[in-house]
């Protein structure tokens, strides 16, 4: 018995099926975030005031008291224990301003520094502290948050502590997926609900903007969906080389 040999033609169709799925995938994805952002946009109401947010006042410049009606009541500690403490898996950089290439840090916390990064002393919601470690401010500008360092758990006080600075809101998250791993209640919490691990990530580091959104004080950049994020960019990757593939195949006649 032998076998027969798959053809040139079979692998010219199954490219052709493979890109146009991908394609419709990329399409897709696309337009969802697109009618998401419309939405958001749309559904914006600002407030009768303007708040300083609305007025570009800049952010060292910024009144942040003014939000403290916005921000969630008091909540009881829940039965359970938290682990407050966990070791950076980064190193966050802390900036005076939003950096330009080159630019400096002002404070830098090393990879593999233990730091607080729940609360201890917060009266509120143990897993957040407006204007503390990951429970950050927005910024102007995607990406970028205002808040005041992590304190070291080490009980070293970190120069100009209590000033709020700008960081990678990346840098943040990677400290949330520590909180979240060390704390496992935290992500079954959020499954219950439909939530996964980046979910989870970036509403605790967007905590602070979807109250300021519905009280109409600030549409943060950082509410949006990127609309061509790295999975649309992997699919139109891949798509592109096998159409490469199949342009090679034409001309080599397999």
């Amino acid at each position: 018995m032998t076998n027969t040999p798959i053809s040139g033609t079979f692998y010219r169709w199954a490219s052709i099926l493979a890109v146009m799925i991908l394609l419709v995938l990329i399409m897709s994805r696309t337009g969802a975030d697109l009618v998401y952002n419309y939405r958001l946009k749309s559904a914006f109401k600002a407030s009768i005031t303007p708040s300083p947010y609305q007025l570009g006042i800049p952010m060292d410049e910024m009144d942040l008291t003014v939000y403290s009606p916005y921000l969630p009541l008091d909540m009881a500690l829940p039965s359970y224990p938290w682990t407050s403490r966990v070791v950076t898996p980064v190193t966050i950089r802390y900036y005076s301003g939003i950096p330009d290439r080159g630019t400096a840090p002002a404070l830098e916390i090393k990879k593999g520094t233990k730091i607080i990064a729940l609360p201890e002393d917060s009266e509120g919601s143990p897993l957040h502290k407006a204007g503390y470690g990951y429970t950050s401010y927005p910024s102007y500008e995607r990406g970028w948050r205002y808040v005041r360092p992590f304190q070291l758990a080490d009980g070293e006080r970190l120069p100009s502590s209590d000033q709020y600075y700008y960081v990678r809101i990346e840098d943040l998250k990677a400290v949330i997926g520590e909180v979240i791993k060390v704390n496992p209640i935290i992500l079954a919490d959020a499954r219950r609900s439909g939530g996964n691990v980046e979910t989870v990530k970036h509403n605790f580091a967007t905590y602070l903007d979807k109250s300021l959104y519905w009280h109409g004080a600030c549409l943060s950049p950082d509410l949006f969906h990127q609309v061509f994020d790295r999975w649309n960019v992997y699919m139109t990757a891949t798509a592109g080389v096998l159409i490469l593939l199949m342009l090679i195949g034409r001309r080599t006649g397999f």
